[in-house]
């Protein structure tokens, strides 16, 4: 069975983790942004996996300090869609995904890197989490970068982790594995917290996404265009979109978050429970992963050009 593997970029408190233990159940139950009559089926390939999905909750604040590695099967079985996949036929209809969910502190280390001509005295060098991503970056053939959405460029975290990954590119690419990268912004539903109910509706609305991230991320847009021009230098295709780990509220349709006496943001969801369709509906998550391993693109990806209308 093909195999495709991919790398999860993103800083410490990301969400990298939580996007993943979301994926089967937002792929399976079709609560992944849009209406489609037909949707492939992900399942957890290995008792570690499945461990981690039911168990995530646990622990879902809790940093990921080792490299892990996520293996999904996915089963295009039965969907006809001309946008499907990237050199497959009907025999390949059934892979493997395997993602590596990288711990955010290795950027910082990669950065440093960056910036003293690839070498830094770091006990972290000789970590075995280096050595493993090292390993799997002649492999991967995609890259997820997750960015937190809301004002992500005044985040430190977030530009380090672009300039490390630029690092980690111009490295990668003498390979010549890796195709695809998607920069997913998270948290998308805080975009739409004075929308009410219809907020749901605004998120299924390519063009409403579109015309939300243009007025969001205007005043980053040299920034994108920078790392875009980065990763096209070095041939690789990449595209920009949005999820939500938390998405929006059943029923209602609202964003699911709550907003306590000291205006703080907390999430709605049952921390003592398994994540399930009654607490609330994740928003694209699995869609990032599906287009870097097999360049399934939906609606909700898009160029650089796209989103700012500068062709």
């Amino acid at each position: 069975m093909k195999v495709q593997k991919i790398g999860l970029f993103g800083m410490r408190s990301f969400g990298k983790t939580h996007t993943l233990q979301n994926i089967v159940n937002s792929v399976n139950e079709k609560r992944h942004g849009y209406r489609r009559d037909q949707t492939p089926k992900i399942k957890a390939k290995d008792k570690e996996t499945r461990d981690r999905i039911i168990n995530h909750h646990k622990v879902r604040y809790k940093n990921t300090s080792d490299a892990t590695e996520w293996r999904f099967e996915v089963d295009w079985s039965g969907v006809d869609d001309p946008m499907l996949l990237d050199g497959y036929s009907e025999a390949d209809n059934r892979f493997d995904v395997h993602i590596l969910d990288v711990p955010g502190e290795l950027f910082k280390h990669l950065y440093q890197m960056s910036a003293n001509d690839g070498t830094v005295s770091n006990p972290l060098v000789e970590n075995e989490v280096v050595t493993k991503f090292g390993e799997w970056t002649n492999e991967i053939s995609g890259i997820v970068i997750v960015l937190r959405g809301p004002s992500w460029f005044e985040d430190n975290a977030g530009l380090i982790l672009l300039n490390a990954t630029e690092y980690v590119l111009k490295h990668i690419a003498q390979a010549g594995n890796v195709k695809r990268i998607v920069v997913a912004f998270s948290m998308f539903e805080l975009f739409l917290l004075n929308y009410g109910g219809t907020a749901i509706d605004l998120a299924c609305r390519d063009n409403s996404v579109k015309k939300i991230m243009k007025t969001h991320f205007e005043e980053s847009k040299e920034i994108l265009r920078h790392f875009r021009d980065t990763a096209e230098d070095e041939d690789i295709e990449i595209w920009f979109t949005v999820f939500s780990s938390f998405g929006f509220v059943p029923g209602i349709g609202c964003p699911n978050v709550k907003i306590d006496e000291n205006a703080m943001l907390h999430m709605t969801e049952n921390t003592t429970e398994p994540i399930t369709d009654r607490i609330y509906y994740p928003y694209l998550v699995a869609d990032p992963f599906l287009f870097a391993a097999t360049g399934y693109r939906t609606p909700f990806l898009f160029r650089f050009d796209d989103i700012f209308e500068t062709r």
